[in-house]
C-alpha cells in the first residue's frame, strides 16, 4: 500500500523547517550561498499516485507557500532560486556524461521544489504576474495597475538586470528569466540522454513545464494569455522539431521504466546515501519520518493517478502544445512538425527538405496499438496523426496486420456507449463541429450538429467515445480499407456482448459493422445525439460497396437497424399528431399560460427535430443496403435472404417521397429473387404451386416453412450468379469525408488539461478549476 502521510507531524515539520523558512522569509538570498546545496539535498518520499496523499502534503506547506508568495516580491527569493537552477543548468550536460549521480539528483530536487511552487502561484496569480514573479523583484503585484496585464518598462529592466549573470556565455540574449529558465528546460529534454541516472531529470522536467502552463486551468475559456506559452509559441518556435521528435521518442522508448522511486530504490542507485553525506536533511527527507506503512494489502484508492512514466508525461506535454492550431496569428509550429515527419524505415533517393525529423514508424504504430485502448492520450495522438500526417496515414493503411490497430479502437466505441448510464444537456460534439461531407446527385450535403446529450461511462470518457468515431471514419474513407477489413478473420472475439454466445469467427469488417448498428442503436433509442448518429452512418456507408460475405448474424442486426429507427420514427409521428390534436385545445383552456404554449411549442420543435433525424438516418441506411445489392449482390446472400424475410419492413418506405428512388431498387431485388427462388425450390421439391410471391406480408416467412435455410439460401446463390447487372438503377457511391473545422481549440485544450489533471501525477485543486466548464 503506498505511504500516507501524517498531517500533524507534517504541520509541525513544516513551521519548523530552517531551509524552507529561510526561502519564505524577508531576508534575500544570494545565488551563491550554499545554502542552495543543503535545499536541493533531499530524499522525496511521498506515494505521489495518490491524490489524498498529495492533497495532504501540499495542504500543509501552504502557510509556507503563502508567505514565499507575499515575500518574495521584496526579497525575489524565488526568482534567486531560479537564477541558481540556470546557473547549474550550465554544468548539466557535463554531470550526465560523467554520471555525478549527486549533480543530477540536486537538479531533480530543485526542479521537484520549483514545480511545487509553480502549481501554487498559477493556481493564485494572473499569468503576467506568475511570469514577472521568476525574475525580478518588486514589481509581482505591481502588474495588475495595467489593465492589459503588460509588463511595464521598469519590469522589463529588472528582468534583464535579474539574469544578467545567468546569460554570461550562452551567447544568447532572453528577454526574461522566464524565457531563460523555459530555455534550460528545453535543453535537458533535447541535450540530456535519458538513462538511469537522469530519467528523474527528465520526469522533473516535463512536470514543471506543465505546471508553468497550467494557469490555463483557471481560466474560463481558452485564452492565449500565458507567457510561458507564448515563449513556446513564438520565441523559440526554431526547437519546435527537436521538441517534438524528443517527446515522441520519449513516447516509444521509455514506458517501461518506473519513476517516484523510493529512497530504498534511489540509494540502490547511489545518489541518496545521505548517512555518508554533508547535505542538511531538509522537510522534504524529514517527511519518510512521519509516513507509516499498511502490513497488509487493501483495496486500491478510487482516487489513485496511474503509474507515471516518462511516455505518458512527454505525450500529455505534446498533446499540450500541438493543439493551438495557431498562436499570435502564426500557425502552431509543434504541431506542422508532427504533421510533417516521416518514416525512418522509408528508403528514398530524394531528399525531402520539408521533412521535420524521421522516426520509426513500425514502432510508433505498434505503440498506437499497444495503448490507444488503455490510455487516453494515444487515441488523441492517433486521430492527429490519421488527420494531418498523409505519411503515417498511407503507413496505417499498408498494414497487415490492421487489426491490431482497429480492434482496440472500436472496443472503445463499443464500451464506452453500452456503459452509457445518463446523459446531461451539453455534449463536447457540438465543440468540435467536424462535417461529413457526402456527394448525392452531384452535390456536397454538409450535416449539422446539435447541442444533445453528453455520453456518462464508467471507464470510457466521453471525448474518447467520438475520437474513437472520427478515427473509423477517416480510416473508412480509404478504398483499399474497405475491402481488406472483410478479408480478415478474427477468432473468439468474447468482449462483444450480445444476445447469443461470444462471436467464434467473423472479419474485422462484419464486426465493425455489428459495433456501429449496436451503438446508432444505443443512441437512436436513448441519446439522440445527432453529431454521433450522422458520423457513425457515414462510416457505415463508406464501407457498404464492398461489403462482403456478411454472416447471418450481421445481416440480421443491420436490418433490425433499420426497424429500430422505423418503430422509433412511427412513434414519434404519433406523438406530433397527438401533441397536435390537443395543441387546440391548450390554446382555449390555458390562453393566458404563456409559458405552457411555450414549452408546448418547444416540446414540438424536438419532436420535430428528431423526426428529420431519423428520416435522414433511414434514407441512409436504405442507401447503405441499395449501395451493398447494387455493387456486391453476389457476395452477399445472407443479406439477400434477410432482406427476403423482413420484406413488409420496406412497404413502409414505399409511399414515402423521401425513400421511393431507394426502396425500387430493394423491391426489384425482392420481387426477382422471391420468384426465382420459390421456382427453384418448388422444381426441387416437386410441388407446382409456388408459395413465397403474392406480395403479402404473410407470404414473407414462407420460405421458411417450405424449405430450410441452406435450402434457401443455395437457391440465392444460383439466382445471384444469374443476376443481370444492369437491373437496378445506379446511384453515386457513397463517400463522407470527416472536415475539421479551423478552430478546434475550444474541445480539444479543456480535454487535453483534464487528461493532464488525470494523469500526469501533478496534483492541482479541483475547486479552483474554471477550464473544465468548458466542456461540462
Amino acid at each position: 500500500m503506498g505511504a500516507v502521510i501524517s498531517n500533524e507531524n507534517v504541520g509541525e515539520i513544516s513551521l519548523q523547517n530552517e531551509l524552507l523558512q529561510r526561502l519564505a522569509g524577508r531576508i534575500p538570498l544570494n545565488s551563491n550561498d550554499p545554502y542552495w546545496n543543503k535545499l536541493f539535498s533531499f530524499n522525496f518520499n511521498l506515494d505521489q499516485q495518490s491524490r489524498k496523499t498529495q492533497s495532504n502534503f501540499l495542504e500543509n506547506i501552504n502557510p509556507i507557500l503563502e508567505q514565499l508568495m507575499h515575500n518574495t516580491r521584496e526579497t525575489g527569493n524565488i526568482a534567486t532560486l531560479i537564477k541558481t537552477f540556470n546557473r547549474r543548468c550550465g554544468e548539466l550536460e557535463a554531470s550526465a556524461k560523467c554520471e555525478n549521480k549527486i549533480f543530477i539528483w540536486q537538479a531533480s530536487n530543485a526542479l521537484l521544489i520549483i514545480r511545487y511552487i509553480s502549481v501554487f502561484l498559477a493556481q493564485r496569480l494572473s499569468p503576467t504576474e506568475f511570469t514577472n514573479i521568476f525574475g525580478n523583484r518588486g514589481s509581482l503585484f505591481e502588474t495588475k495597475k495595467s489593465e492589459n496585464n503588460e509588463i511595464d518598462d521598469d519590469d522589463e529592466e529588472n528582468l534583464d538586470e535579474n539574469t544578467s549573470d545567468s546569460k554570461e556565455g550562452s551567447g544568447h540574449h532572453f528577454e526574461s528569466a522566464a524565457e531563460h529558465f523555459l530555455v534550460n528546460l528545453l535543453r535537458i529534454l533535447t541535450r540530456i540522454q535519458v538513462n538511469k541516472i537522469t530519467i528523474q531529470l527528465h520526469a522533473e522536467t516535463l512536470r514543471v513545464l506543465l505546471a508553468l502552463l497550467s494557469t490555463e486551468l483557471y481560466e474560463d475559456g481558452v485564452h492565449e494569455r500565458s507567457v510561458f506559452l507564448q515563449i513556446l509559441m513564438l520565441k523559440v518556435r526554431s526547437q519546435s522539431g527537436d521538441i517534438v521528435r524528443v517527446l515522441l521518442e520519449n513516447f516509444l522508448q521509455h514506458h517501461i521504466e518506473p519513476l517516484d522511486l523510493s529512497a530504498a530504490e534511489q540509494s540502490g542507485n547511489g545518489v541518496t546515501d545521505t548517512n555518508s553525506s554533508s547535505f542538511v536533511i531538509s522537510l522534504w527527507s524529514t517527511l519518510q519520518r512521519t509516513l507509516s506503512f499498511g502490513g497488509g494489502i487493501q483495496e486500491e484508492e478510487l482516487d489513485r493517478f496511474p503509474a507515471q512514466s516518462l511516455s505518458s508525461l512527454s505525450l500529455t506535454l505534446l498533446l499540450a502544445l500541438i493543439y493551438y492550431p495557431a498562436y499570435g496569428g502564426q500557425q502552431n509550429s509543434y504541431k506542422q512538425m508532427l504533421c510533417i515527419f516521416q518514416n525512418a524505415q522509408e528508403v528514398s533517393s530524394l531528399a525531402n527538405l520539408e521533412a521535420s525529423f524521421k522516426l520509426d514508424f513500425t514502432q510508433l504504430y505498434n505503440r498506437l496499438c499497444q495503448t490507444v485502448y488503455s490510455e487516453r492520450p494515444p487515441l488523441l495522438l492517433l486521430y492527429l496523426l490519421i488527420h494531418n500526417n498523409v505519411g503515417f496515414r498511407n503507413f496505417v493503411h499498408s498494414r497487415v496486420n490492421l487489426e491490431q490497430l482497429v480492434l482496440p479502437v472500436i472496443r472503445v466505441l463499443f464500451d464506452g456507449m453500452c456503459t452509457t448510464t445518463g446523459s446531461t444537456p451539453s455534449s463536447p460534439a457540438n465543440k468540435v463541429r467536424g462535417r461529413s461531407q457526402s456527394l448525392q446527385n452531384g452535390r456536397p450535403q454538409k450535416s449539422t450538429i446539435s447541442k444533445t446529450s453528453i455520453l456518462k461511462t464508467s471507464k470510457i470518457h466521453t471525448h474518447q467515445i467520438y475520437l474513437a468515431l472520427i478515427v473509423l471514419l477517416m480510416l473508412s474513407e480509404d478504398d483499399f480499407f474497405k475491402k481488406v477489413i472483410h478479408e480478415m478473420t478474427l477468432k473468439n472475439v468474447d468482449w462483444y456482448q450480445s444476445d447469443r454466445a461470444p462471436i467464434a469467427e467473423i472479419t474485422l469488417g462484419g464486426l465493425i459493422i455489428l459495433v456501429f448498428t449496436k451503438t446508432i442503436q444505443i443512441n437512436t433509442i436513448r441519446l439522440r445525439d445527432r453529431y454521433f448518429h450522422v458520423n457513425s452512418l457515414a462510416t457505415l456507408a463508406n464501407l457498404s460497396s464492398c461489403f462482403k460475405q456478411l454472416t447471418p448474424f450481421v445481416c440480421q442486426k443491420l436490418i433490425g437497424l433499420l426497424e429500430t429507427m422505423t418503430k422509433r420514427h412511427a412513434k414519434l409521428i404519433r406523438a406530433m399528431r397527438e401533441n397536435a390534436e390537443r395543441d387546440p385545445v391548450r390554446k382555449v383552456s390555458k390562453n393566458d399560460d404563456d409559458l405552457d404554449l411555450e414549452e408546448l411549442q418547444d416540446g414540438n420543435d424536438d419532436l420535430h427535430s428528431d423526426i428529420t433525424a431519423l428520416e435522414e438516418g433511414i434514407r441512409t441506411l436504405l442507401e447503405i443496403i441499395n449501395a451493398c445489392l447494387c455493387r456486391n449482390l453476389r457476395n452477399n446472400p445472407n443479406l439477400i435472404y434477410t432482406v427476403l424475410y423482413k420484406r413488409e419492413l420496406f412497404e413502409h418506405y414505399h409511399q414515402h417521397p423521401m425513400f421511393q428512388d431507394l426502396v425500387w431498387n430493394i423491391y426489384a431485388v425482392i420481387n426477382h429473387f422471391t420468384a426465382r427462388v420459390e421456382a427453384i425450390i418448388s422444381a426441387n421439391s416437386g410441388n407446382g404451386s409456388p408459395t413465397f410471391g403474392g406480395g403479402n406480408a404473410a407470404s414473407a416467412n414462407a420460405i421458411a416453412n417450405n424449405a430450410s435455410v441452406s435450402d434457401i439460401l443455395e437457391a440465392i446463390k444460383k439466382t445471384a450468379i444469374e443476376w443481370p447487372t444492369d437491373r437496378l438503377k445506379k446511384f453515386p457511391d457513397l463517400r463522407f469525408k470527416y472536415i475539421e473545422d479551423d478552430n478546434t481549440v475550444d474541445f480539444f485544450v479543456p480535454y487535453i488539461w483534464r487528461l493532464i489533471y488525470e494523469s500526469a501525477g501533478i496534483y492541482f485543486d479541483p475547486v479552483a478549476i474554471q477550464l473544465f466548464k468548458a466542456i461540462d
